[in-house]
């Protein structure tokens, strides 16, 4: 008789979920569904033969707001004070996006707060190639264009499954800045396209005969210069 893997209530499906695709699964979830999810870890499960408890931090953006107001959050324990953004980030803080936890409320690092912006700038480059992309993000975007930014988020990093109305993938958007990033990527198209222009305008290079140079002429039979007719 095999023994139980844990004790107490079962356990829903794990979390996250990936699908065929590789991607995660994306699926309407309340904060009533954790801690009751396992984290999708079979090892350690077995290992420990119980489930691994969720511990969901920021479900609601009221929470976060007021632990911006109590604390001063951040990743990396016994930060160092007066190190600018770009410096932290590059020692693998999560600078400005440590509303984004884990299952278990621990704030992602700086790679992955990276990743997850960049995912953002993918989903802006689609709009754009569609010529979808709108003038400003909070009063351009169209419901449309909600629905799927909110898929492709989901889908992409399942830290943004963790709220409430997807508030965590909105304000991804928000202090990502977009209008700054729409007008950076239309100066770029602009230049690739200008220099493509350049280059099939630019003529031919056509090998120059020096002087004395003899041109060869068709011969007749004799092995002689074509005679004139």
């Amino acid at each position: 008789m095999h023994e139980p893997l844990f004790t107490g209530p079962t356990p829903s499906a794990p979390f996250p979920e990936i699908d065929e695709n590789g991607w995660y699964v994306d699926k309407p979830r309340a904060q009533a569904d954790f801690p009751n999810v396992c984290i999708a870890y079979p090892l350690i499960y077995r290992e420990l033969r119980q489930p691994i408890l969720c511990q969901v931090s920021f479900w609601h953006k009221r929470e976060w707001q007021e632990a911006e107001k109590t604390s001063k959050l951040s990743t990396v324990p016994g930060e160092e004070r007066g190190k600018r953004g770009p410096t932290r980030m590059a020692e693998g803080e999560n600078v400005t996006l440590r509303f984004i936890t884990d299952t278990d409320g621990t704030p992602v690092d700086g790679q992955r707060a990276q990743m997850i912006r960049r995912r953002f700038r993918e989903f802006c480059v689609y709009l754009y190639n569609k010529k979808m992309a709108p003038a400003t993000w909070q009063h351009g975007i169209d419901k449309e264009i909600v629905v799927a930014y909110h898929h492709w988020m989901r889908t992409q990093c399942y830290e943004l499954q963790l709220c409430e109305d997807n508030w965590k993938a909105d304000k991804v958007a928000v202090i990502s800045n977009y209008t700054q990033w729409k007008k950076k990527h239309e100066e770029q198209v602009a230049r690739d396209t200008a220099k493509t222009r350049n280059a099939l305008k630019k003529p031919k290079k056509t090998k120059q005969r020096h002087v004395g140079d003899t041109p060869n002429l068709p011969c007749n039979r004799d092995g002689y210069g074509r005679e004139p007719s």
